[in-house]
């Protein structure tokens, strides 16, 4: 859908991406008509980017979902909760 977007209206596609600034460069651009053609260039690359970026967040959440503030405060709690318990574990090994 984006795709026919891009060759009708290619300023619209930025504005469906959240790119309003693009958008309205692109609009600008696309006002004369010999700039048509690299405006609904730029809108094509710009959503081939676009998804790509989309792809690359979704492996990576896939691969590391540890990367959530919630998880690294969770990560550390267990690291403190491990170096507690060594160092009772050697307090009472002493006595």
């Amino acid at each position: 859908m984006r795709y026919f977007i891009a060759l009708v209206f290619p300023w619209l596609t930025f504005f469906t991406m959240g790119k309003p600034l693009q958008g309205i460069l692109c609009l600008l651009l696309q006002i004369t008509l010999i700039g048509w053609i690299p405006a609904t260039i730029w809108a094509f690359a710009s959503i081939s980017s676009f998804n790509a970026d989309r792809r690359t967040d979704k492996l990576i959440q896939a691969v590391r979902p540890e990367d959530d503030v919630g998880h690294r405060i969770d990560r550390q709690a267990a690291r403190r909760r491990a170096e507690l318990e060594a160092c009772l574990a050697a307090i009472h090994s002493a006595n």
